[in-house]
């Protein structure tokens, strides 16, 4: 018996017309440094969160976790709160003096139920403040609503980067365009003078104002957003005699993929920096058990 077997070949056009396989991006867990000098807290938030994914980094003093902070870039940090406390408020206060560190959350933790250091320490930048003794969910409430406020600012920080280099390249690339209409309306006119053709030296003379006029503001807008690019910039971080947090020149490194234009992006913001400094130049369970101190 004989069996027709038929084999179906796709064409070029049809594997073109196939969908693109989906790549699913792997996030990166979030990574908490707790600042206990008690290993069995350290323990019990490790028991907490582990079970939800997280990364935790213990670190049993303030010194310790100024050098955690560069090494492991926390995505939040957990800092027990000892009466008075005046250190772990300077060090939260050196913290956000940083530009590179400014945007972790702070969460403190403390036994003291007293409104004075409350309001200190979130004066020096502390983003929430949670009384001993607090239940399972309520540490996991806060800290996810933390860690996904500071994902969002992050994300709104990277599109607004991202709109600043579009706008600085298209900026220089229309600045060059309307140099070179302006350049070409001066040789027509020059010629229109040679003819002595009125009507074309008045269109020239056009060209070459409307040419000016939009040329200088674009260079208008070039100067105030390499004045706004330099006003960003913060202070650097100050050591303390008891800790210091070690700050490295180097921005930190973001788990996303660097996008291949970045670099093109980076030597723009140098030309415009560089374009304002001489004007003249074209060119982000609930159990209520409980953890005590």
């Amino acid at each position: 018996m004989n069996h027709n077997t038929s084999t179906t070949t796709a064409t070029p056009a049809q594997i073109c017309a196939r969908p693109a396989p989906m790549v699913v991006e792997a996030v990166r867990p979030a990574t908490i440094l707790v600042v206990d000098g008690r290993p069995g807290n350290i323990q019990n938030i490790r028991l907490v969160f582990g079970k939800l994914g997280y990364k935790i980094v213990p670190a049993a003093n303030l010194q310790t976790a100024g050098e955690l902070v560069s090494t492991r870039q926390p995505d939040l940090i957990l800092l027990d709160l000892m009466f008075p406390g005046d250190n772990e408020c300077d060090f939260c206060r050196q913290l956000k003096a940083s530009s590179d560190w400014v945007g972790i959350p702070v969460i403190f933790l403390s036994a003291v139920d007293d409104k004075e250091v409350i309001n200190r320490a979130l004066a020096v930048g502390g983003a929430d403040y949670i009384t001993k003794p607090f239940s399972r969910a309520e540490l996991i409430s806060r800290v996810r609503t933390h860690l996904a406020l500071k994902t969002s600012l992050d994300r709104l920080k990277e599109l607004a980067q991202e709109k600043e280099e579009l706008i600085g390249m298209l900026a220089h690339s229309l600045k060059n365009y309307l140099g070179g209409i302006n350049l070409s309306a001066d040789l027509v006119r020059g010629r229109s003078e040679r003819l002595k053709d009125v009507n074309l030296r008045q269109m020239a003379k056009k060209m070459i104002d409307s040419s000016a006029s939009a040329l200088a503001l674009v260079k208008s807008f070039l100067s105030r957003a390499a004045v706004d690019h330099r006003s960003i910039v913060t202070p650097g971080i100050v050591a303390a005699p008891v800790y210091k947090v070690s700050v490295s020149n180097k921005r930190p490194r973001k788990s996303a993929r660097r996008k291949p234009g970045r670099d093109r992006a980076d030597s723009q913001r140098e030309a415009v920096a560089s374009f304002a400094a001489d004007p003249a130049r074209e060119s982000n369970m609930t159990q209520s058990t409980r953890i005590s101190a």
